[in-house]
């Protein structure tokens, strides 16, 4: 018998909600339990890349159900359950393969691996940062400013976005170095516009410490200070996560739907 596994926030009815999907779940002919062959995520966008982060070497196919507000990366709503479940017992469903990155930061006394599938910014808390930017250990600019974000093509239509970079329509395999609201003058010379790349690139990033001041890292909406970084270092990592899709799915009209359309 397959086993589903359940993934919730603890927003206001996602408790009964879980307790209801359970229910169907058996109802359905499958068992519930961890380390399932399936996982439901019940929440919004943020509760989904948790659930990657915290699920993602046992590699379940993860099925988002949208509780949340925008809900780009959860296809469904909890009313599709019993839709969802039928799709799995006829095996009539897409998977869409995810890549998972990993950020290796060096401190002073320590190496420590972070891993995302949308975005990892880089900034200080209040001050303007100053970076080394180097693809391949070949050294591209430096930036100053607010920061500096690495997202991928699903990231893209986040953060990097909102921050004038790219939307990356086709090209799960690209990634977007965009700066946020970089000084360039006498003084600073810094790259002003994103750069597209190849996933297989290894992106670098140096911090120029000034006065100790603490490096805020924020890895799909998670947010981390380390002191005293010496680099940054970004790459594919050794890991992947499916999604369930239904048959009609397709990424061009989510993007119209809910991150292009103004009505």
């Amino acid at each position: 018998m397959r086993t589903i596994s359940i993934y919730n926030n603890d927003l206001k009815g996602n408790k009964e909600r879980r307790e209801v999907l359970t229910e169907k779940i058996k109802k359905g002919g499958f068992d519930t339990g961890r380390d399932g062959e399936f996982m439901f995520v019940i929440g919004g966008d943020g509760t989904f890349l948790k659930a990657i982060q915290r699920n993602m070497k046992t590699n379940p196919i993860f099925i988002g159900i949208n509780t949340g507000n925008l809900g780009f990366l959860s296809e469904f709503v909890f009313n599709d359950v019993d839709n969802i479940l039928e799709m799995i017992k006829k095996k009539q469903f897409q998977l869409e393969t995810i890549q998972i990155y990993e950020a290796i930061v060096t401190t002073k006394n320590q190496v420590k691996r972070l891993y995302f599938v949308n975005d990892l910014v880089v900034k200080e808390s209040d001050d303007a940062i100053h970076l080394g930017l180097h693809i391949n250990d070949q050294k591209i600019s430096n930036i100053s400013g607010d920061g500096i974000i690495v997202s991928t093509h699903l990231g893209s239509t986040a953060y990097n976005l909102s921050a004038g970079g790219p939307l990356i329509y086709d090209g799960n395999d690209i990634l977007s170095v965009t700066p946020l609201v970089p000084i360039h003058n006498k003084k600073y010379k810094s790259l002003t516009k994103s750069i597209i790349l190849k996933n297989s690139n290894e992106i670098t990033i140096n911090p120029y410490h000034k006065k100790g001041r603490p490096v805020r890292l924020i890895c799909d909406g998670n947010r981390i200070k380390a002191n005293d970084i010496r680099s940054i270092s970004i790459k594919k990592s050794p890991f992947n996560v499916k999604m369930l899709r239904s048959p009609n799915y397709n990424f061009t009209g989510n993007i119209v739907e809910k991150i292009l359309n103004n009505d």
